[in-house]
């Protein structure tokens, strides 16, 4: 498995930053503020266990991990009623995207739960995906 982050791997003719460019991400997958993609790793080749992408006519042996960030700025509002809350903590989800091209494409976001006085904790919504879905809304 060979993990190419930027393009100071000069084995490829593939210009590997551009690939992986967190803006280029961003307008692709619909990341708006206050999210947004802080980061995009590739997996190229990857044959390691519990990855099996092969639904289709091409096996997808390549992973495209984009990370998105949540920018908590001014005040937190419960998801259920809007009421002003504060800010619990952060829980970690990954969804399953539309491949892009040969690629699976995963998204993992540490999503902010707030503690509201009526509906308990209960985590913010992300704009690509239901709240308990696995896989984004264009996924489906």
């Amino acid at each position: 498995m060979r993990k190419v982050k930027k393009a100071d791997s000069t084995e490829n003719t593939i210009r590997w930053d551009r690939f992986t460019d967190k803006r280029v991400w961003g307008v692709l997958l619909g990341i708006e503020r206050p999210w947004r993609v802080s980061n995009v790793e590739l997996e190229i080749d990857n044959r390691g266990p519990g990855w099996h992408f092969s639904d289709g006519p091409m096996p997808l042996m390549s992973i495209v991990h984009v990370r998105v960030s949540h920018s908590l700025g001014g005040k937190v509002r419960c998801p259920r009623c809007g009421a002003s809350c504060v800010l619990h903590d952060y829980h970690e989800r990954s969804w399953r995207h539309l491949d892009t091209m040969q690629f699976a494409t995963l998204i993992t976001a540490e999503v902010p739960r707030v503690k509201c006085k009526e509906h308990g904790i209960h985590p913010l919504p992300v704009p690509w995906a239901e709240e308990s879905a696995g896989f984004t809304e264009d996924s489906v």
